[in-house]
């Protein structure tokens, strides 16, 4: 934590503050774990459209139709490289660390502390934000791939009688 030298709020302001910076900070918390939980429904759903991709194969040598359920695998690889690039663990601040703060600033007023911990955590927000922005990019690219990935299927489905 850093000191600052900006005018000190009354401390009823302070602690207001502090309970909605913290409240902020939950809300990404949970936000990050409903982003989590889609590119985990995600990468099931691909894995569902593999399956399909196995089983509507006719059972041929035909390099057309090799061909054709090879495009729904590669469709399937991007699915899953979107949904695990949207899944990756991050290390995300939720500040600040305990240690530090009982070691370096026990001592110091409450007042003091508040107002440290709200600027921390503002900083702390502002990071946790472009991480949670480059989750969602992931996740809706994953998505896109994935209802990309159905139409193609349901085109597979029709031509199956037709195919070798």
């Amino acid at each position: 934590m850093e000191q600052t030298t900006l005018p000190r709020p009354p401390l009823d302001t302070l602690g207001l503050i502090y309970s909605e910076v913290a409240s902020a900070l939950e809300k990404q918390f949970e936000q990050i774990a409903a982003l989590n939980a889609r590119a985990q429904q995600l990468l099931g759903f691909g894995a569902i459209t593999v399956g399909l991709v196995v089983t509507l194969r006719p059972p041929t040598r035909d390099v057309a139709v090799s061909l054709l359920f090879s495009v729904a695998l590669g469709l399937f690889a991007c699915i899953a490289g979107c949904g695990l690039r949207a899944w990756s663990l991050e290390g995300w601040r939720r500040d600040p660390e305990p240690g530090p703060l009982w070691e370096k600033h026990r001592l110091r007023t409450k007042e003091w502390v508040q107002h440290q911990v709200v600027l921390n955590r503002l900083d702390a927000f502002d990071a946790n934000a472009s991480s949670i922005d480059e989750k969602r990019h992931w996740v809706r690219r994953a998505q896109r791939f994935l209802a990309l990935e159905v139409v193609y299927l349901v085109g597979l489905i029709v031509l199956r009688p037709y195919l070798g």
